[in-house]
């Protein structure tokens, strides 16, 4: 692959190496800008930035073309390569961490009510977007096994919480 690679020849990549752009439907991008000259998204983006505690990760928010899809986890593909090798030479886990892009998505309900919820209950917002954050690293294969366990705890209280809170309206 790499020797067709430097020759030109052709290019490869992972299918979901630039999923991103391929989910993408700028003809719903929310571009209103605000008073404060941002968009709905860039004010989405900041939060779930604050709220999730890795240096690595950067985060956008985008229109894509699938509502249902909250948000996709977008890696670089020669730095997931490099690990990738590193991996099968060294015949153990590669230490390598790819450059991962959090990509949220403006047209789903959850993203936007995750969002909204930041002013009610600003803890539980945050407990909520540190999760999607996990689920969407869990969907692309990048959550590790010694993550697991915080992952599951952390659903555990969320659900808790969410049900303690509709059993009070009830």
């Amino acid at each position: 692959i790499a020797k067709l690679e430097s020759q030109q020849i052709a290019t490869f990549k992972r299918l979901d190496a630039a999923a991103d752009e391929a989910l993408s439907d700028p003809t719903r991008e929310k571009s209103l800008i605000d008073e404060s000259g941002k968009t709905e998204g860039s004010h989405i983006a900041a939060f779930f930035k604050q709220a999730i505690p890795s240096p690595d990760v950067d985060v956008v928010a985008k229109s894509l073309s699938a509502n249902q899809l909250p948000a996709i986890l977008s890696l670089s593909e020669e730095e997931r390569r490099m690990r990738d090798y590193m991996t099968k030479v060294l015949a153990q886990e590669a230490h390598i961490k790819p450059k991962a892009t959090l990509v949220l998505n403006t047209n789903n309900s959850l993203v936007t009510a995750i969002y909204r919820a930041r002013d009610k209950d600003p803890a539980l917002a945050k407990e909520m977007a540190q999760g999607l954050f996990e689920l969407t690293q869990l969907a692309s294969h990048e959550l590790k096994a010694e993550e697991m366990g915080h992952f599951i705890e952390r659903w555990n209280s969320l659900t808790l919480a969410l049900a303690e809170k509709i059993g009070k309206e009830i």
